[in-house]
């Protein structure tokens, strides 16, 4: 029996003396393998993180991410400016997407940023476009004229409120209307002729969530702005996040 115990002993030992001799190799191994673990965990998180943090696909829902862009580039200042004019941010924004063919056509992007095709000139700057005229018998004719060029689109979003605060459009202003439809339909054969313009922006109003910009911003979520791409409010560094997001989309 005692012979028996001094082997075990012996093995043990020579475990005990092994292990020592590879410690070392043994730590490395070690060390090596909560690396890859944490290296693992890390990737997994961040891929949730972006996912997360991404907005939601917006071509599943029928929106057009272009479209999106455009609105969030005018959005805040199109609230701002209607709120002091009595107006429909959701018009006006509607109106810009429709003229401009939302901020694309040469006219409506820069160096012009004219959105709402407003003919003339705005302090002395113009730019000149063939555009059709009609010579009140059905006929229609091209001809160049002048239309107003704007520094930026603040610019063109003022001037469209100070024309539409002429006794000709008093029936779209909020204080005359009890709706967006109201407003459309009253712009429908004064500012443009085309019979189906209210119906038109009535789609885009729709489609686009547009009526969240005909109110002040939400004074009870401080820090916070409204998000189109996520149609809610976020902080400021999502919606940086979601419109770098959509710029690379447009491989801006």
């Amino acid at each position: 029996m005692a012979k028996k115990k001094n082997s075990h002993r012996t093995k043990w030992k020579k475990f005990f003396k092994v292990s020592k001799k590879n410690r070392k190799s043994f730590n490395l191994t070690l060390i090596l393998i909560l690396a890859i673990l944490l290296f693992l965990a890390y990737g997994l998180y961040s891929r949730l993180t972006i996912i997360d943090t991404q907005p939601p696909k917006v071509s599943q829902d029928n929106r057009d991410i272009s479209v999106l862009y455009f609105i969030n580039s005018i959005g805040e200042d199109a609230r701002s400016i209607s709120e002091d004019n009595d107006l429909y941010a959701s018009v006006m924004i509607a109106q810009a997407i429709l003229e401009s063919n939302h901020g694309t056509s040469k006219l409506g992007s820069a160096p012009n940023y004219n959105l709402f095709g407003i003919k003339g000139n705005y302090k002395g700057s113009s730019a000149t476009f063939q555009t059709w005229e009609d010579d009140g018998k059905g006929n229609t004719y091209k001809i160049n004229a002048a239309f107003r060029k704007y520094p930026s689109y603040r610019e063109s979003l003022e001037d469209y409120a100070d024309i539409l605060s002429k006794n000709l459009y008093a029936d779209a202003r909020k204080s005359n209307t009890s709706s967006y439809q109201e407003a459309t339909q009253a712009l429908t054969g004064r500012y443009a002729t085309d019979t189906s313009y209210n119906a038109k922006l009535n789609h885009l109003i729709k489609i686009y969530h547009l009526t969240d910009y005909d109110y002040p911003i939400n004074p009870y979520k401080p820090g916070q702005v409204y998000n189109v791409y996520r149609m809610a409010y976020t902080d400021v560094s999502t919606l940086k996040t979601d419109n770098t997001w959509a710029k690379s989309q447009l491989g801006k």
